[in-house]
């Protein structure tokens, strides 16, 4: 029998079981299924008795936008207070890939240190899934950019999780005609890849997001604590083996 549940401040499952600490970031384009990857694996965690946290997935799906906002307001200035320094140099760095606009650089930098936040949070105890980490982040960053740092700004986010202790880095695989599609059944418009613009526009989320992996993959060649896991989320049948193989994963990781 699995032991009782209680809930964090973030609204995530806590049960009493122990398990050692491990982030697991997903990465993909917009509409892979990131979120609702994640979400299986960590309800499937939970049920069996593990110690999970959302903190990503909570605050999009179980917060009005404005409360939203709040909760990454609170993670950003975390950041910054505490290391004023790490930010500085990551404005520096993001303001010099040339973004289209200093507005768009300004909210890049705003979702930068509100993951970095999250990553940071981790205290080393359970699994925290995050539907938004720092490797996607990258990708944000990279999509318009005019200038290329992208081994920079990898290696920035791969050295941040390194410093949680044990990480996955999950990459979520789809096909651009499935992309396009789940975009056009969004009901929101938050999404940088729209499928209502020309073709070039998930085209160039693709080749984003090939460059970015391969940085990322280059960046954890020399992290034995980070661990890269591919998965496929093109149907329903998928996304039960994909879910299968990272509970299987992250609990031979955790036991």
């Amino acid at each position: 029998m699995s032991p009782e549940l209680t809930r964090d401040g973030e609204g995530n499952s806590r049960p009493s079981t122990g398990a050692k600490g491990t982030v697991v970031e997903f990465f993909g384009v917009p509409g892979a299924g990131k979120s609702t990857i994640a979400h299986h694996v960590g309800q499937r965690l939970a049920a069996d008795g593990y110690s999970v946290a959302e903190p990503t997935y909570t605050l999009v799906h179980d917060r009005t936008r404005i409360r939203r906002y709040l909760a990454k307001m609170r993670y950003a200035v975390s950041t910054t207070a505490r290391r004023p320094d790490r930010t500085l140099s990551s404005g520096r760095l993001l303001a010099a890939t040339a973004q289209p606009t200093h507005s768009t650089t300004g909210k890049l930098l705003f979702n930068w240190l509100f993951v970095q936040g999250v990553v940071d949070a981790h205290r080393g105890d359970g699994v925290r899934l995050l539907d938004q980490g720092l490797c996607q982040a990258v990708w944000s960053v990279a999509l318009r950019a005019d200038h290329d740092r992208l081994m920079e700004l990898s290696e920035r986010a791969v050295n941040a999780l390194s410093r949680t202790g044990s990480a996955h880095i999950v990459i979520v695989e789809i096909t651009p005609e499935t992309a396009r599609n789940r975009l056009a059944a969004r009901a929101t418009d938050e999404s940088r890849v729209s499928p209502t613009e020309a073709d070039g526009t998930i085209v160039d989320a693709f080749e984003c997001k090939a460059r970015v992996e391969k940085a990322i993959v280059a960046a954890a060649a020399d992290e034995p604590t980070i661990d890269i896991v591919r998965v496929r989320n093109e149907t329903s049948a998928d996304l039960e083996r994909s879910t299968g193989e990272l509970y299987e994963a992250l609990t031979t990781t955790s036991a």
